[in-house]
C-alpha cells in the first residue's frame, strides 16, 4: 500500500467515526427532548387530573354541606354523636384554635387554586365522625379528602379541645365542691338512702382501653400492655360524679396492671387518702369517701367497697342490703359513665391506632369532650334560637382570628408533647413495691359498718326480698 492510499484510508476511517458520533449525539438529543416532552405531557395530564379531582372534592364538600342543614335530629345524632345545639356550642368554643393563618404571599395562590382548605365545621365533622367510629377511609370518602389528612385533622381537633376550657376534669378541693358532688348522689337516690349513704365524694372504676400491639421500639416491656383477657390495653382509672362526668382520669399504668395497684400507685390516691390528715367533712362530720368495687379492697377509711362473700341474703341480709343499695345508687354510675363514653365514641370499639405516646392524650381529650356534651345538655332547639350565634355552615368564621389570650396567659399547651396530660408509665419496681404496700393494709371499716348498722336499725333490705327470704331468715 502506498502512502497516498494509507492517508485516504485513515481519513475515511475518521470520517465514518465522526459521522457515527454525530449520529449518536443527535439520537441522544432526540431521546432527551422526547423524554422531556413526555414528562411535560405527563405533568399536564397530572395537573388536569388534579384539577378535576379538586373540583370533584369541592363539589362533594359543597354537596355535603348543602345537605348538612337538612339532616334530621336522629340522623345528625347518629352521625356526629351530638345534637345540633351541642355542635353549635362546640364550634364556637374550639373554632379559634382550628383556624389556619394564611401567609399573605400564599393568600392569592389559595384564592386562585381549585383546592380550598378545610373549613372549621368540616374539621369538626371529620373529627366527630372518626371519634364516633368511622375509619379513616370512610371519613375520607364521605368528606372528599385523603385518608392521611383525616388522622391529622382528628389530632388537631383533640389538640384544640385540650387548649380550650371545655369539659374540665378536676376533682373537688373545697368543702363546697365536695358538698355539691355529695348532694348530686343524694338527689338520685331515695330519701332514706340519702340520709344513710351521705358524704359520697364520687364513684370510681377501671377500664381496659384497647390499643394496637406495642413494639419494642415504643417501650421496653411490650408484654406489660397485655391484660388478663389477652389483648393490648392501657389501664384507665377514673372518678365520676352523679351526672356521669369525669372528675379524675389517670392513664399512667399498663394494661396488665390490676385496678387496685393502678389506683393506689397514682398521686391522686396519695393526696386523697394518705397525705391529708384532716380531710373535708360534711355537716354530719363524716369525711367524704369514694365508692369503689371489691377489686380495690378496703384499704382506707375513705374508700367504701361492698361486703365480701356469697349468699349474703341468707347469712347476712343487711350486708346484702348494703351491697344492693351501694351498687344501685352509687357504684353503678361508674359503669354507666364508661357505657356512655364507649357508646358515644365508637373509636373505642377497635384498638386505638395511634403511637403509644399519643394514646393517653387521645383518651384524655375524649373524656373532656364527654364532659362537655354532658355540661351542654341535649337542647333540641335550632341553633339560632338556642344560642343566637347564627348558622355554623357559613364561612363567616373562616377569616383568621387571634388565638384566645386567656389561654396563653395561663400557659396553655403548644404541641403534642406539652399537653395537660403527659404519659408516664409506672415502672415494674414501683408496681411491686405498691403491691407489697397495699396488700398488707387492713384498712378501717367504720363507714361500711356504720351504714350497715343503720340499715339494720331501719329494717331496709332488698325490695324484692323484703317480704320473702328476709322474713323466713328472721323467723328461723
Amino acid at each position: 500500500m502506498t502512502g497516498t492510499q494509507h492517508v485516504t484510508t485513515t481519513r475515511s476511517r475518521h470520517t465514518r467515526r465522526a459521522v457515527l458520533v454525530f449520529g449518536l449525539t443527535v439520537a441522544a438529543f432526540q431521546t432527551f427532548f422526547m423524554e422531556k416532552e413526555e414528562e411535560e405531557e405527563e405533568k399536564k395530564r397530572h395537573r388536569m387530573v388534579s384539577y378535576a379531582r379538586g373540583v370533584r372534592t369541592a363539589a362533594l364538600r359543597d354537596l355535603f354541606f348543602s345537605r348538612f342543614g337538612a339532616l334530621d335530629s336522629a340522623f345528625f345524632l347518629a352521625m356526629f354523636r351530638c345534637t345540633r345545639y351541642q355542635f353549635e356550642i362546640l364550634y364556637h368554643k374550639i373554632g379559634p384554635y382550628l383556624q389556619v393563618l394564611v401567609h399573605h404571599n400564599n393568600e392569592l395562590a389559595r384564592r386562585n387554586s381549585n383546592r380550598r382548605c378545610l373549613k372549621v365545621e368540616e374539621k369538626i365533622c371529620i373529627a366527630l365522625r372518626v371519634s364516633g367510629g368511622a375509619t379513616s377511609t370512610d371519613a375520607a370518602w364521605g368528606f372528599g379528602c385523603h385518608r392521611t389528612l383525616v388522622k391529622r385533622v382528628f389530632l388537631k381537633f383533640l389538640l384544640a379541645v385540650s387548649k380550650s376550657t371545655i369539659g374540665p376534669i378536676c376533682y373537688p378541693t373545697t368543702p363546697e365542691e365536695f358538698k355539691k358532688v355529695a348532694n348530686g348522689f343524694a338527689e338520685r337516690t331515695t330519701r332514706q338512702n340519702a340520709a344513710i349513704y351521705h358524704a359520697c365524694g364520687g364513684a370510681g372504676d377501671g377500664l381496659a382501653a384497647r390499643i394496637k400491639p406495642v413494639s419494642l421500639r415504643e417501650c421496653s416491656n411490650p408484654l406489660g400492655y397485655i391484660n388478663r383477657k389477652g389483648f393490648y390495653s392501657i389501664n384507665l382509672q377514673s372518678i365520676n360524679d352523679s351526672r356521669l362526668r369525669f372528675l379524675y382520669v389517670n392513664l399512667e399504668t399498663q394494661g396488665a396492671t390490676h385496678d387496685s395497684t393502678a389506683f393506689f400507685a397514682t398521686k391522686f390516691s396519695k393526696q386523697f387518702l394518705d397525705a391529708n390528715p384532716d380531710p373535708p367533712k360534711d355537716e354530719h362530720g363524716r369525711a367524704y369517701w369514694l365508692a369503689l368495687d371489691d377489686a380495690y379492697g378496703q384499704h382506707n377509711s375513705r374508700i367504701v367497697t361492698p361486703w365480701p362473700g356469697r349468699n349474703l341474703i341468707t347469712t347476712a341480709p343487711f350486708k346484702d342490703s348494703f351491697n344492693y343499695h351501694m351498687s344501685g345508687g352509687f357504684r353503678n354510675s361508674a359503669q354507666r359513665t364508661y357505657g356512655i363514653l364507649l357508646a358515644r365514641f365508637g373509636i373505642f370499639w377497635r384498638p386505638l391506632d395511634f403511637q403509644l405516646h399519643l394514646i393517653p392524650f387521645v383518651i384524655y381529650s375524649l373524656c373532656r369532650l364527654h364532659n362537655f356534651f354532658i355540661d351542654v345538655g341535649k337542647n333540641q332547639d335550632s341553633p339560632n334560637k338556642a344560642t343566637g350565634l347564627g348558622y355554623y355552615g357559613s364561612r363567616k368564621n373562616d377569616t383568621p382570628r387571634v388565638t384566645v389570650q386567656d389561654e396563653e396567659e395561663q400557659g396553655g399547651p403548644t404541641g403534642y408533647d406539652d399537653q395537660v396530660y403527659h404519659q408516664w408509665m409506672v415502672s415494674d419496681d414501683l408496681m411491686q413495691a405498691q403491691r407489697a404496700r397495699t396488700g398488707g393494709l387492713g384498712g378501717s371499716e367504720k363507714i361500711r359498718e356504720s351504714i350497715t348498722k343503720n340499715l339494720e336499725m331501719l329494717g331496709i333490705c332488698r325490695p324484692a326480698n323484703k317480704l320473702g327470704r328476709l322474713r323466713s331468715v328472721l323467723v328461723d
